[in-house]
């Protein structure tokens, strides 16, 4: 596209309504795709990232208030915006156990960044399961969702799955949602949080503290070995109750009694594996008037852990082919992974060519003042 500025294509609109707040921020590339994809060329100048830096003791610019051409968001949310309704407490204790490398440039470890209109914090394990420690302590319900490219893409269309997850607690499953995160975004991330593998660190790790578990989904078949394959590798495991709802909606009374069930036990872990994007929207019905601290959806983890369904080995894993294994095995997923891969792939690579090209036409003493 001959003639276009792209550096005066970029227009950030400030707001001035907030007080400032001081330290050394940038705001990483806004999220393109938050504009629903369509299947056609985008205009390259709605694909500029805006880099807007702040120097030590200059007012930094909320995020909520920047505004980037027809984008609602920037990329990157900073850690003091309101957090959302039932999670009130993510925001502090991301804060307290998620603090920046002094070491490192700033900017490179935002609390949260988002990969095509979601918003994901930077976690690990280790500070899954203190976040998870503090939850249980407080006896206050959170949704946790274990994001992969499928729900990533899903979520373009799908805006009660996007909303659901944004207003949760989101990991990164897929091996690609790091990548993406490390070369659009620049972001440190040491691992991914896995859905099967946070579930045992979960089983294994909580027997010290006393954690309870109650496992939903799966054939009955699948769940009485998830249980007695999981009290076999961890002797002492609290695995309070199970069930495996039928392949229909369930009526109102039988969903009451399914609350009841559950809430009955008290566990400290609802474990569901009802498939995407079915057990993230049954947790965010639920989430409210079940008496638990951690509810997760786990996909096929129960079929994994169950040795049900054989999980694809490590090197495929560590390379970010456990999709591929997936899909030879189960051929139903062709076309899931046909219609979603693809569509990531071309997003993933815009938005990293863009902010490329970004860097190349912009001098990296420009700055943007409020």
């Amino acid at each position: 596209m001959p003639g276009i500025d792209l550096r005066s294509s970029l227009k950030v609109s400030l707001s001035t309504s907030d007080a400032p707040r001081t330290g050394a921020r940038r705001i990483y590339p806004p999220d393109a795709a938050a504009t629903q994809f369509s299947g056609t060329v985008l205009h390259l100048n709605m694909l500029v990232p805006a880099v807007v830096e702040h120097s030590e003791g200059t007012p930094a610019v909320p995020a909520k208030n920047l505004q980037i051409n027809s984008l609602a968001h920037a990329g990157v949310v900073m850690p003091n915006d309101k957090p959302l309704p039932g999670n009130r407490q993510i925001k502090n204790t991301l804060e307290a156990i998620h603090k920046p490398d002094p070491t490192a440039p700033a900017g490179q470890y935002p609390a949260e960044l988002d990969i095509l209109g979601l918003k994901f914090p930077l976690l690990d394990y280790a500070s899954t399961l203190e976040l998870f420690k503090q939850w249980i302590a407080a006896r206050e319900p959170h949704q946790v969702c274990i994001a992969n490219v499928h729900t990533v893409i899903t979520s373009l269309t799908d805006s009660q799955l996007k909303s659901i997850n944004n207003h949760s607690l989101i990991t990164m499953d897929g091996l690609p949602l790091v990548w993406y995160a490390r070369a659009v975004h620049q972001a440190k991330i040491k691992e991914r949080v896995c859905g099967p593998e946070l579930m045992l660190r979960c089983l294994d790790q909580g027997r010290a503290r006393g954690w309870k578990h109650f496992f939903l989904g799966g054939k009955e078949s699948v769940l009485a070995d998830l249980v007695n394959t999981m009290q076999s590798h961890y002797p002492g495991v609290e695995i309070v109750g199970w069930h495996s709802p039928p392949f229909r909606a369930l009526s109102a009374e039988e969903d009451a009694q399914l609350v009841a069930l559950i809430n009955q036990h008290q566990p400290d872990f609802l474990w569901v594996a009802l498939g995407a994007p079915k057990q993230e929207k049954w947790i965010a019905d639920h989430l409210a008037v079940l008496d638990v601290p951690v509810q997760a959806g786990v996909g096929a983890a129960f079929d994994f852990h169950s040795g049900h369904v054989p999980r694809a080995p490590v090197w495929m894993q560590n390379a970010g082919l456990e999709w591929l294994y997936r899909m030879l095995q189960d051929r139903r997923l062709i076309r899931r992974y046909l219609m979603t891969n693809p569509i990531f792939l071309t997003l993933f690579l815009r938005d990293f060519i863009a902010k490329s090209l970004y860097k190349i036409i912009t001098p990296t003493e420009t700055k943007f003042k409020a």
